[in-house]
């Protein structure tokens, strides 16, 4: 286990649609550093969720605070696939 310190994201997600979300769909939430331009963004987290609709939408992110670097940009990106 690391001793390194951490920071931890908690949220929850929300679609447009008011229906029920159908079975067997995966939430898929990443924590990206988008700071570079013309490269790949870099995942510092994801979490996979299966069977979204009973297990519910909300996520929990962590990262080291030494991957987290003063000036870069971050996106949380989430997505309900079926």
């Amino acid at each position: 286990m690391s001793s390194e310190p951490l920071f931890i994201i908690i949220g929850r997600v929300y679609y447009l649609e008011k229906i029920g979300l159908p079975p067997n769909s995966t939430l898929h939430v990443r924590l990206l550093d988008v700071s570079l331009q013309d490269v790949v963004a870099k995942e510092l987290d994801v979490q996979i969720t299966t069977n979204a609709e009973k297990a519910g939408l909300g996520f929990n992110l962590a990262c080291n605070l030494a991957d987290a670097r003063p000036g870069h940009t971050y996106a949380i990106s989430a997505s309900i696939t079926h």
